[in-house]
């Protein structure tokens, strides 16, 4: 049979992905480069959250990466996350600023 084997950092705290997790990680990945070719988006991703906008659709997506590191749930609309998603979208306009991106996108103008 075929074994599969994950190799990770000693300091690592995450125990290593399981054959059907990673499977799952890889398809995930496939969605979204087929959902998204055609699809412009920027975004921000700190520590714990990730925020993404697609502009040419006015698209938003958030993730929270500590509880859900394989992104299947978007929390856009969720309102545990409203305060997340303002400082997520404040911390966007303000490296569009700092690294002189002014072009049109969206509802960010």
């Amino acid at each position: 049979g075929t074994e599969v084997f994950f190799t990770r950092p000693i300091s690592s705290r995450m125990p290593p992905r399981s054959p059907v997790e990673s499977k799952r990680v890889r398809e995930k990945k496939e969605r979204e480069r087929e959902r998204d070719r055609g699809r412009d988006r920027i975004g921000v991703r700190g520590e714990r959250y990730k925020l993404i906008y697609f502009y040419t659709v006015n698209e938003w997506e958030l993730y929270d990466l500590q509880k859900d590191p394989a992104e299947q749930k978007n929390l856009i609309h969720s309102q545990q996350y409203s305060a997340v998603l303002i400082q997520m979208k404040k911390e966007l306009l303000r490296l569009r600023d700092l690294y002189n991106d002014h072009e049109p996108a969206g509802e960010l103008q």
